[in-house]
């Protein structure tokens, strides 16, 4: 069982898709973490930005299906993130082939920002419900909290486990037929490897790069790294970049984010553990492709997996440089992906732009990480068990509610903590013991509760409850 209290806002049309297996991936302008799950909360979309948004040979499909659904409009699914990748322009044009989206609409959402491809399991809501107030345009590929918890469960899915699969592998690893030659020459086709930055688990080949002899794939990592982090680049230069396709090779520096702020570094990797002087190489290289003032006013990082030389290690203090190992930003990437919203850009600054600097900088991360992950998992704990006493109160409102409005009890409305026990655990799991269920009714009788229930007080008897009102569930 899940328990869901938020919707991802999409275009109808995409839900739709969604539900009748003609696609397995929606497009967003955020990161959407794994196994994160949500409602899928329908925005319509006018005939105009629909025609020229999706492929005319689905378009006809799908509008066929929304002039067939009721109106006001229904949440009918929901979804889990099972994988989200960045992507780039030159991927788009592919991307469009393997999707309903034409190139000009996918061409159009990355020049107005960032783009991701979130690949998701749909699922069938246990029962739809009407959406009171229908979002609008700007509110599409954002997050929406919704006016009250759902439980809902894997049971229904719209794609099978294989079929799944099947669906993600043809957009991951696609097989698209090249144009025929102008004189219908028959060449022998040689299958392109799988490049590292789209492996499932490119997180975890970020440390195995790092500590290897392959320094482009370990700059390509970080640099995917940081975007995910959610630092960009605007600048259009080779030799200060951010894209995760290209390296700044032997004259360029080996990343740089001018958004939110200004960052750059150079990349480390070895097999062996040869100390290097990549501090060193970042003062000469930032000052030679961005200047002087840039370079003084930089968030300064260098990843280095074999360690760096004395000399450097006094120079990376002196210099405000950060030096840190492979391992630690891999942790810190993998954090970002496990709870998107605990991490932004301007955390790391706070860190980052303090002592100490050097060599130390990567226990002062690797601290900050650890302490990020704890004060999560604590914050998850305490939303999980304030949603389940949240719950079993409604529960236990609505048990007694349920007792008042049976006919047997005629025009009796207040009952004891065993008829409501024994009622409550007729219907829900896990059973509860009246002790624990005399302190619930306590409380929701109380004014901190906002007074859902009554009790009844008499000399020489136990209490007994009655009904107010329902009682309304909030978010933490």
């Amino acid at each position: 069982m899940t328990i869901l209290d938020i919707s991802l806002c999409l275009p109808e049309l995409d839900i739709v898709a969604l539900r009748q297996k003609r696609s397995i991936v929606a497009v967003t302008q955020r990161f959407i973490v794994p196994d994160r799950s949500f409602a899928l909360l329908p925005c319509r979309i006018s005939s105009e930005t629909a025609s020229s948004s999706y492929h005319a040979h689905v378009l006809a499909d799908l509008e066929s299906e929304v002039r067939s659904l009721s109106n006001p409009i229904s949440a009918t699914h929901w979804a889990q993130c099972v994988f989200c990748q960045p992507v780039d322009e030159r991927a788009i044009a592919t991307l469009s082939q393997l999707t309903i989206w034409t190139a000009e609409s996918l061409s159009q959402r990355l020049q107005n920002g960032s783009l991701f491809l979130s690949f998701l399991r749909t699922y069938a809501l246990p029962e739809a419900f009407t959406v009171e107030s229908e979002p609008v345009c700007e509110q599409i590929y954002k997050f929406i909290p919704l006016p009250h918890h759902l439980e809902v469960s894997a049971e229904s899915p719209a794609y099978s486990d294989g079929e799944f699969a099947v669906a993600k592998q043809e957009i991951l690893e696609p097989k698209i037929e090249p144009e025929p030659p102008g004189n219908n020459a028959q060449k022998e086709e040689t299958p392109e490897p799988v490049s590292i930055l789209n492996s499932p688990n490119w997180i975890e080949k970020i440390s195995e790069m790092g500590n290897s002899s392959n320094g482009y794939d370990f700059e390509k990592l970080v640099r995917k790294g940081l975007l995910t982090l959610g630092f960009s680049n605007s600048l259009n230069q080779p030799t200060a970049s951010l894209d995760p396709e290209a390296t700044g090779g032997a004259g360029g520096l080996d990343f740089y984010a001018d958004r939110p702020y200004s960052l750059m570094g150079e990349c480390k990797a070895t097999a062996i553990g040869k100390p290097s002087t990549p501090a060193k190489q970042l003062y000469k290289l930032g000052i030679q492709w961005l200047g002087r003032e840039i370079y003084e006013g930089s968030i300064k990082l260098a990843i280095a997996a074999g360690g760096i030389t004395g000399q450097d290690e006094q120079f990376a203090k002196n210099s405000g440089i950060n030096v840190i190992s492979p391992e630690t930003f891999q942790a810190l990437v993998a954090f970002k992906m496990l709870c998107e919203e605990s991490l932004n850009p301007d955390d790391l600054k706070k860190i980052l732009g303090s002592t100490p600097f050097g060599k130390a900088a990567d226990q002062k991360l690797f601290s900050f990480v650890q302490k990020q992950k704890k004060d999560f998992a604590e914050q998850e704990a305490a939303s999980i068990a304030f949603k389940k006493s949240q719950r079993q109160g409604s529960q236990i409102v609505q048990t007694v509610k349920e007792l008042s409005r049976q006919s047997i009890h005629q025009k009796r409305k207040s009952f004891s903590v065993m008829e409501v026990r024994s009622h409550y655990n007729a219907k829900y799991q896990p059973c509860l013991e009246d002790e624990y269920v005399e302190g619930v009714l306590s409380l929701l009788a109380s004014p901190l509760a906002a007074g859902c229930l009554k009790r009844h007080s008499s000399s020489g008897s136990q209490d007994t409850y009655a009904f107010e009102k329902d009682m309304v569930m909030t978010d933490t």
